[in-house]
């Protein structure tokens, strides 16, 4: 056995020792249990950078923050599949156009004399009294799809059916016309 003083040093010596260890098993139980806590919280969508100070080493990682939906995961840089798959068309001049001679027609409307239908087609064909709404649905939201994505489907679809050609054609006619 040794004696009291030798027992006395050597047991500072090894509480000195495994201060250092238990103090960093402590913290990094703490951090595990705050990062646990934080990847259950239903509104986490952002993670904040871990501190490299080892004073800050035991601050939350994880920032807690109310949002309404996640940002979005890929880069704005990369075009989406729908990019990626349809072609280059012109159905996006065809349509400025269109919306062109809308306002310019929407003017002569305008003018005294002009007769004005509040009827939609539908209307018109089914024979219908009163003037009715169009749905508006919220169909990219629902498909996950951007506006340009939404642009290049309209793209595609006007390319394959023929219209973007016969409303390319009408348009020459029209602008021949004087």
């Amino acid at each position: 056995m040794l004696p009291k003083k030798n027992r006395k040093r050597k047991y500072k010596k090894f509480l000195r020792k495994n201060y250092k260890k238990r103090l960093e098993k402590a913290e990094e139980k703490l951090r595990r249990y705050r990062s646990r806590r934080a990847k259950r919280s239903p509104h986490r969508l952002v993670i904040d950078k871990i501190s490299k100070n080892p004073v800050n080493k035991c601050r939350r990682i994880f920032e807690v923050v109310k949002m309404d939906r996640a940002p979005s995961l890929l880069p704005r840089t990369e075009k989406s599949a729908v990019r990626r798959l349809a072609r280059k068309s012109k159905w996006n001049e065809s349509y400025e156009s269109l919306l062109k001679i809308k306002k310019a027609l929407d003017e002569k409307a305008k003018q005294p004399g002009a007769r004005v239908y509040d009827f939609r087609m539908f209307d018109l064909v089914l024979g219908n009294s009163k003037p009715t709404k169009a749905k508006k649905e919220k169909l990219l939201d629902a498909t996950g799809m951007t506006e340009e994505d939404r642009g290049e489907v309209l793209e595609t679809v006007m390319e394959v059916t023929g219209a973007r050609q016969i409303v390319d054609d009408a348009m020459k006619a029209r602008l021949s016309i004087p």
